[in-house]
């Protein structure tokens, strides 16, 4: 196998240093967000609620269920256990109740009766253990206190335990358009090193029930460079569910975050280490011309989807940067210039919503300069790759070489990236390192307490 050429530059690597080293920074998350003094407290007034929306401005809503059943081994989205003591859909009610007390307030609000809801995301933790019920019981207050689009996209992201052909068909009859599988691999060597809950042979059965239900749009989510997979297991995981024909195939490079039980094992020698960048990258570009000799074409970094199935969530909060309406207990919402996280503890949240303080946080953000959502947006759009000058031009009204030009300039002398008229692009040792990339546009390098 031939390697890649690739290195990080002199002012990556003194300046920035590979971003394995920084893997706190979550780039979508931006401006950064820091603790509230004080612990959590509503903020309303901040975010600017009485505020509109330019009327029929479009936005997404993110919907976050927490709890899981237990914790895979490197997850950052795991949130809390859910509780094995109690009866598992009487503990659920109380939470969905909370989740419907936020939404009607979110819907007594200029700025979300005036703007119209696209897209929503139902994640966590684990969307998939509500019932049918519970979320039924939810999309029917967000119809009823929100202005829904006609054609809004509702995605469900679920475990392959939870995705019985049963729960499938129950889940489309109420409107659930899209159902992402946390599908991993097929190989059971992978999902023990991963600690998944699910077996290989519950993930096939689940994919499979999935694109034989009525959900219109079915997404595996896939994962390479898992300590000890083997170049040949990752080619038939990704063979074996493009012979299955969804209509999105998500590819993650999986990330061993520090203080993890995954990172832990590394340390001892329980787990082998990961492939180099290089090599993780020649992962990724075999994978790409597998997924395009398929049919399917990237739409932001790791995901590929059939032509014409993109995903709406992704093209209204990613590329386009409009705003995220948050939900539930440790939501990520942004609105009004202003990121934050909706409080990271269900029962804190749950009891704030019987009081009638909807919209509590624990962490927010500076509220972002122009230059700053500038920023964002770059961030954003390099996920696909480009930054098209002719949007960024006609959303600031100002070019953006003129604004960004000695960053410009320094991405394409270190070759990271090619700037014509037209846009600011990737070059492949750009995508290679392209957290790099972002970390230039990344001003605001991290976040403070907020009084």
């Amino acid at each position: 196998m031939t390697e890649l050429p690739i290195s990080p530059s002199r002012h990556l690597t003194a300046a920035l240093q590979p971003f394995d080293s920084v893997p706190a920074v979550n780039f979508f998350v931006y401006p950064p967000l820091g603790r509230i003094e004080g612990g959590a407290r509503p903020i309303g007034d901040r975010l600017g609620l009485t505020n509109s929306l330019p009327d029929n401005e479009p936005y997404v809503a993110y919907v976050s269920v927490p709890y899981c059943l237990s914790r895979c081994n490197s997850c950052m989205c795991f949130r809390e256990l859910l509780p094995r003591t109690t009866e598992r859909e009487v503990f659920l009610d109380k939470y969905v109740d909370a989740l419907v007390r936020q939404v009607r307030a979110y819907g007594s609000t200029p700025r979300f009766t005036s703007g119209v809801c696209s897209a929503v995301f139902l994640g966590g933790g684990t969307a998939s253990l509500l019932s049918v019920r519970q979320l039924e019981r939810l999309l029917q207050a967000m119809y009823s206190s929100l202005r829904m689009s006609t054609d809004v996209e509702i995605t469900l992201e679920g475990n392959p335990t939870d995705l019985t052909a049963s729960y499938l068909a129950g889940a489309a009859d109420i409107g659930v358009t899209r159902v992402s599988i946390g599908y991993q691999s097929g190989q059971q060597s992978v999902l023990d090193a991963l600690k998944t809950i699910h077996s290989a042979d519950q993930g096939i059965e689940a994919m499979q029930a999935a694109i034989a239900s009525k959900v219109q749009h079915v997404n595996i989510d896939l994962l390479y460079n898992v300590p000890g997979q083997t170049e040949e297991q990752w080619h038939a995981d990704l063979r074996f569910v493009l012979d299955q024909e969804p209509q999105s195939v998500s590819v993650g490079d999986y990330i061993i975050f520090p203080k993890t039980r995954a990172a832990r094992l590394v340390n001892k020698g329980k787990l082998p280490e990961q492939q180099s960048v290089a090599e993780t990258y020649h992962w990724y570009q075999w994978a790409t011309s597998e997924l395009e000799q398929r049919g399917y074409r990237e739409q932001v970094r790791e995901m590929f989807c059939q032509p014409g199935l993109e995903q709406q969530y992704v093209q209204l909060c990613g590329i386009e940067n409009r705003e995220i309406l948050a939900l539930g207990s440790g939501a990520l919402g942004f609105v009004n210039g202003v990121q934050f996280r909706i409080v990271d503890n269900s029962r804190t949240f749950k009891s704030a919503m019987a009081s009638g303080d909807a919209f509590i946080a624990d962490a927010v953000s500076v509220r972002a300069t122009s230059k700053m959502m500038m920023e964002r947006y770059i961030i954003h759009n390099l996920y696909a790759s480009e930054v098209k000058r002719d949007g960024f031009a006609t959303r600031f009204d100002c070019d953006l070489v003129d604004v960004f030009g000695k960053i410009t300039s320094r991405l394409v002398e270190q070759g990271l990236a090619t700037v014509d008229r037209e846009a600011l692009r990737l070059t492949d040792l750009g995508r290679a390192w392209r957290k790099n990339v972002y970390y230039e546009f990344y001003s605001v390098k991290e976040g403070s307490c907020v009084n």
